[in-house]
């Protein structure tokens, strides 16, 4: 089996981002380069699993990463005076949520005209919570302490809190 690199673009393993369609569109392009044979469409498969590969892996490496908002685990150290540091890992919430700012609308400037922007924020954040408790070594003996754990997440409105 010969595969002719000649053909094929120099800057092709450079190339980051590949669609579904560009990849089977480039695939029948390369259909000259590879002899007909039942190894050409070996060859024609690895590429395209080769193509969907390097795609598929430089979207959401994390799956916070994708729209909306997610549970995930997040472990931290934690100091208390007098007491050995120790690791506590909890539910957090972290993603993305709609937040857009637009100029307003005349029925909103008609109401108010100092209201020149209309704009709507929301954040990722806690709809429910539940306790981890922990036993920590402390200098007077051991001590239970307790940490919040989101139990479920949403995209909400912006609050300070």
């Amino acid at each position: 089996m010969r595969i002719f690199y000649s053909k094929i673009p120099k800057n092709f393993l450079k190339m980051e981002a590949f669609s579904l369609e560009s990849t089977l569109t480039m695939t029948s392009s390369f259909s000259n380069v590879f002899r007909r044979s039942s190894s050409c469409y070996i060859n024609i498969a690895l590429l395209v699993l080769f193509a969907v590969t390097v795609t598929s892996g430089e979207r959401g490496r994390h799956s916070w990463e994708a729209p909306g908002c997610h549970l995930v685990g997040h472990t931290r150290t934690v100091s208390i005076p007098g007491c050995v540091p120790f690791e506590v890992t909890t539910n957090a919430c972290r993603g993305f949520c709609v937040s857009y700012a637009i100029p307003s609308p005349p029925q909103t400037l008609a109401f108010n005209p100092n209201f020149l922007i209309t704009s709507r924020a929301e954040c990722c954040g806690f709809v429910d919570t539940h306790d981890v408790n922990v036993w920590v070594a402390c200098v007077d003996g051991y001590q239970q302490k307790t940490f919040k754990s989101a139990r479920s997440c949403a995209c909400s409105i912006c609050r300070r809190e």
